[in-house]
């Protein structure tokens, strides 16, 4: 089973600060570089499924507080119970007026956060549309879903609020 130490610990929190900076900002490249590529495929369909109805999700102020437990589940995956804040809502885009979540900022959120140990290896094919892709690639050629380049020793499997 893995161990988790004081400096994997560390480098999980960065991992969640970053996969949730990248996914507030909408910047699914930033995101390709830490989450699975279905994680990545529900985020973007996710993302479609709001815009096509007029509304954005919102999530920014997200900070991890503390790593409450680490749980390994199988020989190359962990369960990370998380405290952070966050602000997350979500918005009318031609009014921005809030129909889910609130703007006022909300102290030490759980989460439950399943990683999976990286395998170091890039796509190719596009995980959305299912083209053919070159290594060279950071974006699909036909429509625009991030290629996937795994530099991560983590990668962020599934999110839950608890």
């Amino acid at each position: 089973m893995l161990k988790v130490d004081d400096e994997e610990r560390n480098i999980i929190k960065e991992i969640l600060n970053k996969t949730i900076e990248y996914y507030g900002k909408h910047d699914f490249l930033g995101i390709s570089y830490y989450e699975t590529d279905s994680l990545i495929k529900r985020q973007i369909d996710n993302y479609h499924d709001l815009q096509n109805r007029g509304l954005e999700e919102v999530i920014k102020n997200f900070f991890v507080i503390s790593i409450d437990e680490v749980v390994a589940i199988s020989d190359n995956a962990i369960s990370v119970g998380v405290r952070a804040s966050v602000e997350r809502y979500i918005k009318c885009l031609n009014n921005s007026e809030v129909i889910d979540g609130t703007r006022d900022y909300v102290a030490e959120k759980k989460y439950e956060f399943i990683l999976t140990k990286s395998e170091g290896k890039s796509q190719s094919s596009c995980m959305y549309c299912g083209a053919i892709i070159n290594e060279d690639e950071v974006k699909c050629p036909y429509c625009g879903t991030p290629i996937i380049a795994k530099n991560s020793n983590w990668l962020v499997a599934d999110i839950k609020e608890v």
